[in-house]
């Protein structure tokens, strides 16, 4: 507890040599600061006496570290520190029995204020002045204990003393009315410091451990150290009149010697000033005095001054036009050096009433004592005219008062005095001030005239005189609020999630702690008892005053103390399992000095006064959705049963009423294990996909909504456990859910999008139909793919090799968004790929290698590339079984020829003698074919779909045959067997009647019927616009059967001059 901690100062020294023992003397402002405290080092075994230490405080002894070179190093180790919250309980303790020591005395007598000093700090409420004697001579019982040699002082509930209830090294109190008039009527009494002395019997206060004041010497006295003179003249506080009698009663603040009255100095005014009103001033013919030495003065006026004030009108005929004027001078007090009266002057002429003389508010009992000049009828009281401020003229902080109090009727021969009773609200409210009834300071007076009136009938009754806000009384006594408050009923709403605390005096709200506050299930805590400790979480908005009311509603998702409250089965289901508890740390009263609650204890709980069950379903907070990680969070406003959760309830929409739509299924799985506000939901992988691919739902957060039936849970009124943790659930008592339909969805919280990169998995090649399907991890967006960014290779590393193909012309796909991306190649690159000898001719030899940017996936991840040296190798491979075939074939008139395959063509493999040329298909008879002889020769040096054969001497011959003269006479037949592919299939044969012709052959086109163009795509370039070949009529378009179909008219061209593909437009009217 480090709200009363004492740190010593250089005060306080060791005693001791250097040991492991160190003694410290505690001395000056440290020993006089733990004497003081009510909160460390008290009682018989010092229970509440910690130590803690800093670090560096104490060091051990020096050590002397010797080096090789006989240097040495001074070493000193600090003793490790013990924290302020983990001090040291003391080990032994020995209480404070010293009895204190009075050691000096003041006596004020212009204030009335007498202080008595002791060598050690007292405890003031338990100064017994009764026990003290002023003294006029040191050896008093040789002059008698009689009224001119001393007086012991009296506590007297209306008299006083009035004690400063401050603990210190002195005390001091105002002397009581009766004892400083007692005094001052003494003319033998402290007059002056030779005749104060001062005797005080054993006991007449107790220092703070309780060790009550002795005396060394019985008949000891001790002189006062400071005399201060009385050096004020009297003040007239109030005055009356009895018209019958002619009698003048004049209340003066303190004895005067009525000896020395002069009734001339007095004047009667119908006002406060005089102006042009009536005044009459007194006479002293006849004149003569009733009391003597005192401070109510009776003056029985001379007839003509009292014949005079009835023959006036308008003067002292009622409350409202009696005033009076006092010169100074009038009459003296009875000093050593008398002091004359204080003057009242014209314009602040004295009002006949009563006048408040002093007051004594009680915060502690509620109480307010009221003494006035004069008699008062208590049955006029009125408390709500009654207003107290924090200063003379400072009225910022203020309270006036309600009313409703009650006053005791005084004693007899004591009309003057009242007390009053407060009410509960204007003590609460008082109370409640910062400054205003929180110390003597601060507690000033002010009243209406109508607060009460005197008891005289002639004049009055005469209302009190007016003690304004611009100069209000300062409190003679105070004693502060001491109570600690204490817990009178306490309520709990399981519904709004509210605690209500009720105490039997105000609280101050913004010291509620309710880490310092548990609710648990029994009376009496046991090993079955459930409980749960508020935390911070936990707060209130209440103003200060008796009731608390404490917010334990789930505000910010997981952890807040309504949820898990309502996660115990056994725990605030009802009232018979509500009881409470907290510590005196848990808040304490508005008072300046804090009075700290009084605890309630674990094995004497508190049960609830009003419970309030749980009706109402749960409902959304809000949702987060983490497509990362495929985590959907559901903050409920309170805990819901996580083993009836049903994921399939949840929907996802694009729009808050409406748009496209996934649902969830069971195969989602609840990650929450527990009851909670908060649940999260990990969106299994298919569903999670399934998201990916949609366009426009889930993208962002304004397309990101939730949807969920009433079915998808509920909250925790229906379950019930036995102590044994075997738990049932009864729908019938369980609130559910508040569904979010489809016209008004939730809209996400916190979206936070995929940033995953996606990977490829595996892939599959297959050489036979050319076609290379990637297997991702997520589904990528097909349009993004750059084929470009993937190389076929035949290792997992390959550096600088050659036996690698980049992708190049492959850049289309039939395929849609998705895992599995499904590539064509084109001729170009699988034949490039065909010619590499030692890649994609076996599982063993196929590896891929893909860039960052070769495909992105729905979110717009780049891929996670797969690099060289971690080359991915191929799961499954398809060879190439497919023979090749002659596609077309030239034959320059150099001899040289150029055969075009459907694929790559293992040039070595040629057998040159089933290569024949013939005249037609079939040839003419007898000369009309030629077969290659060995006189040819290949002259291709790289694998290819071309291979050129240089035919030189066979060309001579078979053109002298008449072969191979022009287009018309050129024709090739190739057998079966002539040439093999890369992976040894043979190349598929013809017939002579089969033979081709030379010329170029359409391999493929491409139609755009969006556009109107198309690209016709020839095994050898063409002349398109060049010459003006191209003739649309010879193409027809058609059905497979051709029984439907259309050629193309002259309006179709093509923008193509000269290649191997032809890019052609068609005219609107083939379209």
């Amino acid at each position: 507890d480090t709200d009363s901690q004492i740190t010593l100062t250089t005060d306080s020294y060791t005693m001791s040599t250097p040991d492991v023992t160190i003694d410290i003397a505690l001395r000056g402002v440290d020993l006089y600061t733990i004497k003081l405290s009510d909160q460390v080092a008290t009682g018989q075994w010092g229970d509440d006496t910690y130590l803690s230490i800093e670090e560096g405080a104490i060091m051990d002894t020096i050590t002397y570290d010797t080096a090789s070179d006989g240097t040495q190093t001074v070493t000193q180790n600090d003793v490790k520190a013990v924290t302020s919250v983990k001090a040291m309980g003391r080990h032994n303790f020995t209480q404070d029995k010293t009895p204190p020591e009075m050691t000096a005395f003041d006596i004020d007598m212009d204030s009335g204020f007498l202080t008595l000093f002791f060598n050690e700090p007292m405890r003031a409420n338990s100064l017994n002045i009764t026990y003290c004697t002023l003294l006029r001579h040191e050896e008093w019982p040789t002059h008698g204990h009689d009224e001119h040699n001393a007086t012991t002082f009296r506590d007297t509930k209306y008299f006083g003393p009035f004690l400063d209830t401050t603990n210190d090294n002195f005390l001091t109190f105002m002397i009581g009315e009766h004892d400083i008039d007692h005094i001052k009527t003494n003319p033998y009494l402290a007059l002056d410091a030779t005749t104060s002395w001062l005797k005080c019997n054993a006991g007449v206060a107790n220092d703070m451990a309780g060790n009550p004041v002795i005396v060394v010497n019985g008949s000891e006295v001790i002189q006062v150290m400071t005399y201060t003179a009385d050096t004020t003249g009297p003040t007239l506080e109030g005055f009356d009149y009895n018209m019958e009698l002619g009698n003048l009663t004049m209340y003066w603040d303190e004895p005067i010697d009525t000896e020395t009255f002069d009734v001339t100095g007095i004047t009667f005014q119908s006002v406060a000033s005089a102006g042009t009103t009536t005044t009459i001033t007194a006479v002293a013919d006849g004149f003569t005095i009733q009391a003597k030495n005192c401070r109510s003065m009776i003056a029985t006026l001379g007839k003509t001054t009292v014949q005079a004030l009835l023959a006036a009108s308008d003067l002292f005929t009622a409350p409202d036009d009696s005033y009076v004027v006092v010169s100074s001078g009038v009459v003296k007090d009875l000093s050593f050096t008398p002091n004359a009266n204080q003057a009242i002057t014209d314009g602040d002429a004295l009002v006949i009433g009563p006048y408040l003389e002093f007051f004594k508010l009680d915060m502690d009992a509620g109480t307010m004592q009221l003494h006035f000049t004069e008699g008062v009828d208590e049955s006029t009281f009125d408390d709500s005219q009654i207003t107290l401020q924090m200063a003379e003229s400072d009225a910022s902080e203020s309270y006036s008062f309600a009313g409703g109090g009650s006053v005791t009727a005084p004693a007899a021969g004591e009309a003057e005095y009242l007390e009053l009773a407060l009410s509960l609200d204007d003590v609460d409210e008082l109370k409640m001030l910062t400054y205003v009834a929180h110390s003597k300071s601060y507690v000033y007076i002010a009243l209406n005239p109508e607060v009460v009136y005197d008891d005289e009938s002639n004049i009055g009754p005469n209302p009190a005189i007016e003690v304004s806000v611009d100069d209000a009384r300062l409190a003679d006594d105070f004693t502060a609020d001491t109570t600690r408050p204490m817990l009178a009923h306490w309520s709990l709403d399981m519904n709004s999630g509210t605690l209500s605390l009720t105490f039997d005096e105000p609280v101050r709200s913004s010291t509620f702690d309710g880490t310092k506050l548990t609710i648990q299930s029994d009376q009496v805590y046991n090993n079955d008892t459930e409980y749960v400790t508020l935390t911070a979480n936990s707060t209130t908005a209440s103003s200060d005053g008796r009731t608390i009311d404490i917010d334990i509603l789930q505000a910010q998702g997981d952890g807040m103390d309504l949820d898990s409250i309502k996660v115990y089965r056994s725990l605030a289901m009802s009232d018979s399992e509500s009881w409470l508890w907290f510590s005196r740390y848990m808040a304490h009263d508005c008072a300046t000095t804090v009075n700290r609650v009084w605890p309630v204890y674990s094995d004497n709980a508190t049960a609830v006064s009003s419970y309030t069950a749980d009706g109402e379903g749960p409902t959304l907070m809000w949702f987060d959705l983490d497509l990362d990680s495929g985590l959907l969070t559901l903050t409920f406003d309170e805990a819901v049963d996580d083993s009836v959760f049903d994921a399939s309830q949840i929907s996802f929409q694009a729009e808050s009423s409406g748009g496209s739509s996934i649902a969830l299924t069971t195969e989602s799985q609840l990650l929450t294990v527990k009851p909670g506000a908060v649940m999260e939901v990990e969106i299994n992988t298919a569903k999670l996909h399934e998201i990916f691919l949609e366009d426009d739902l889930c993208t962002n957060d304004a397309s990101t909504y939730i949807v969920m039936t009433a079915s998808v849970t509920t909250d925790m009124a229906g379950r019930t456990c036995s102590n044994s943790s075997v738990c049932d659930y009864d729908d019938s008592e369980s609130n559910s859910f508040d569904e979010i339909d489809t016209s008004s969805a939730l809209a996400v919280q916190t979206y936070t999008y995929d940033t995953t990169s996606p990977s490829l998995n595996a892939f599959s090649l297959d050489m036979d139909m050319g076609k290379l399907t990637l297997h991702f991890d997520e589904p990528v967006n097909v349009a993004t793919l750059k084929s470009n960014e993937i190389t076929i290779q035949y290792a997992k590393y390959t550096g600088s090799s050659i036996e690698k193909h980049t992708i190049r012309n492959t850049n289309t796909t039939a395929s849609s968004n998705g895992y599995k991306v499904e590539l064509l190649l084109s001729v170009s690159d699988l034949n490039e790929l065909k010619s590499k000898q030692g890649t994609a001719i076996s599982r063993a030899s196929t590896y891929i290698v893909m860039g960052k940017t070769a495909i992105y996936d729905m979110a717009g991840n780049l891929l996670s590339a797969v690099t060289d040296g971690n080359a991915l190798q191929v799961t499954n491979f398809t060879q190439d079984t497919t023979r090749p075939t002659i596609e077309s074939f030239k034959l320059y008139d150099n001899g040289v020829v150029q055969l075009k395959f459907s694929e790559t063509i293992d040039y070595s493999s040629a057998n040159l003698s089933a290569i024949v040329f013939q005249d037609n298909a079939p040839p003419s008879s007898g000369a009309g074919s030629y077969a290659l002889t060995e006189a040819s020769l290949v002259t291709t040096t790289s694998f290819a779909s071309e291979v050129l054969i240089d035919i030189a001497d066979d060309y001579s011959m078979m053109t002298g045959y008449g072969i191979g003269s022009d287009q018309a006479t050129s024709y090739l037949r190739l057998f079966a067997g002539a040439f093999l592919d890369m992976v040894g299939n043979r190349l598929f044969g013809m017939s002579s009647a089969d033979a081709l012709q030379m010329g170029p052959v359409l391999e493929s086109f491409n139609l755009d019927m969006n556009t109107g163009t198309m690209q016709l795509y020839f095994s050898e370039s063409v002349k398109g616009s060049e010459n003006k070949t191209f003739n649309p009529g010879a193409l027809k378009f058609q059905t497979v059967n051709g029984k439907q179909g259309h050629v193309l008219t002259a309006d179709t061209y093509t923008t193509t001059f000269f290649g191997s593909t032809l890019s052609v437009v068609l005219s609107d009217s083939d379209m």
